[in-house]
């Protein structure tokens, strides 16, 4: 009776095999032959070494929360610089037209790129990069909150190379910029946020039109103040305008106050700075590496139902710095000259007195 159950069972599994019905086990039902996820990529793409075909792999809109679907920062590897101070930023109109080999720092060292190749084309730039590994199924040129907003037609796809070595071709916003990505996990079916800064400095020499060395000014140290205006977001946000600008060993600080308390990071060149602590708004001291052009920067804001990131730029007037005049240093010269023409004014009367005194005696 037992070898006839026993038989029963591996006929009803041959079956299944051939008739390509699911086959059952205890752990429910079998994912994949082959390893890969059923949920998610067309069984005949795999293996092929061909371009990456979506199917159901994407975060489905509304089948999920958003934080099911985005990486959390506890489960990223910790961010590592990218770029260099006082980079200035490049524009595709500044580069000549062409195909060059390009420098890419990635915040992630999860997320390695080999070699990036950049193409030049009336003023529009993109990058085929090459990955070290193959976790990531596709990226968004974007935050994972907004990958997950929205959805797959706008997410862009790994292809294989003639090496079997997975590229993304992504567009090229600006050089010498941090730009955000996210990446889609194979594995952990997740989104992980990254920034990348393309590297003007890896290009060839005449292939970069734009002077990176203009818009930098060379100011004695000391606390000026300066315009800046603000761009992007819904316009409902402003700065204070003229800011608190200091200037040591020639590396330039900028005081931005905004018209609100809600902001509880920036991020300026790759890197965050949070606010000062016992301001009324949110303020915070971030580095000045250009004047007079646009910088990009993000804030985030925690006055929607969820904290979300938005792109500004900042621009520093450089015409309208003048030296502060209401600091203490101030203050305290003005004692000084007050208390020193004091000074002089007793001596002149005591003079004139003993002069008079003089005069009389005579």
């Amino acid at each position: 009776m037992r070898k006839l159950i026993v038989h029963s069972l591996i006929f009803l599994l041959m079956a299944g095999g051939i008739l390509g019905i699911p086959a059952i086990c205890f752990g429910g039902e079998r994912a994949a032959f082959d390893g890969a996820s059923a949920a998610g990529w067309d069984a005949g793409t795999f293996g092929h070494g061909k371009s990456a075909a979506l199917t159901a792999v994407a975060p489905t809109q509304g089948t999920d929360t958003t934080a099911d679907q985005v990486a959390s920062e506890d489960e990223m590897a910790a961010a590592q610089q990218i770029g260099e101070e006082g980079m200035i930023a490049v524009s595709g109109k500044d580069v000549k037209d062409g195909t060059y080999d390009i420098t890419v720092d990635s915040s992630s060292p999860m997320f390695k790129i080999t070699k990036a190749r950049l193409t030049v084309e009336n003023g529009k730039m993109s990058a085929v990069m090459t990955m070290s590994g193959k976790g990531y199924l596709m990226v968004f040129m974007g935050t994972g909150e907004e990958a997950v907003a929205a959805g797959k037609a706008q997410y862009i796809p790994f292809a294989e190379d003639k090496n079997g070595a997975h590229t993304f071709t992504v567009p090229v916003a600006a050089l010498n910029q941090a730009i955000p990505l996210t990446s889609f996990s194979k594995a952990k079916e997740k989104w992980y946020d990254r920034q990348l800064v393309f590297r003007a400095d890896s290009l060839p020499e005449d292939a970069v039109l734009a002077d990176l060395e203009a818009g930098k000014l060379s100011y004695e140290d000391g606390a000026y103040t300066v315009a800046v205006e603000l761009a992007g977001g819904t316009g409902r946000a402003s700065v204070t305008s003229p800011a608190p600008l200091t200037i040591t060993d020639g590396e330039a600080v900028a005081r931005i106050e905004w018209s609100s308390a809600n902001y509880d990071y920036m991020i300026v060149s790759g890197r965050k700075y949070f606010p000062i602590a016992g301001e009324e708004n949110s303020v915070f001291e971030i580095p000045v590496y250009v004047f007079d052009q646009p910088v990009p920067v993000i804030a985030d804001t925690t006055a929607m139902s969820q904290p979300h990131e938005i792109e500004y730029t900042l621009t520093f007037c450089a015409d309208t710095i003048e030296k502060e005049r209401n600091g203490l240093p101030f203050i305290i010269a003005a004692v000084i000259l007050v208390a020193g023409l004091a000074l002089v004014l007793v001596i002149v009367v005591v003079v004139r007195k003993k002069r008079n005194r003089h005069e009389k005696s005579m």
